[in-house]
């Protein structure tokens, strides 16, 4: 806009958050270029470029290592927008990747799997047919059940050998 005070730093940041909007429309390799241009007297004369690029549609998510029985809450774990985002048929929104991975390992914490890993996903993009696959590979670990559990207050003699010994932590 014509008269406001130029800072590049926010000049490059704008750039940056139109990237990202345009990711999150499935342009997955859009590329936004603002280049300074002539100074003088009446300011610094700015050009951009915006490159959308194709935009991409997920074809498939994967959860390998998991059971079949998980498949379908995994799925809904990491889909957003009612299956528009991250869901085959949908864009994927790579900022969202990693919370979809905690996502997927909360499920699994809740259904009793304390040791389950789940790293950050694998993005494979086919770009003849402009199609991304989306490849969870996880760990599922053990599942534990409850043993036994001892409810023991204050005055019982049990109570100081208890409180005075450190209980382990889940990882």
């Amino acid at each position: 806009v014509d008269g406001t005070l130029y800072l590049p730093a926010a000049v490059a940041r704008h750039g940056e958050e139109i990237r990202r909007s345009l990711q999150a429309e499935g342009h997955l390799i859009a590329r936004v270029l603002v280049r300074e241009g002539a100074r003088g007297t009446e300011g610094v004369h700015l050009c951009v470029v915006i490159d959308r690029g194709p935009r991409y549609t997920v074809s498939e998510v994967t959860f390998e290592g998991a059971s079949e029985a998980h498949l379908d809450a995994l799925r809904g774990a990491v889909a957003h927008d009612e299956g528009e985002v991250n869901a085959p048929g949908g864009v994927l929104v790579p900022d969202l990747l990693e919370s979809a991975a905690r996502s997927v390992e909360a499920y699994y914490l809740d259904v009793g799997y304390t040791s389950v890993r789940v790293p950050s996903p694998e993005v494979v993009l086919d770009d003849e047919g402009h199609q991304v696959a989306v490849r969870f590979f996880i760990d599922e670990g053990d599942l534990f059940r409850l043993g036994s559990v001892e409810i023991v207050a204050p005055g019982d003699e049990r109570w100081q050998s208890i409180t005075s010994t450190e209980l382990p932590t889940l990882s």
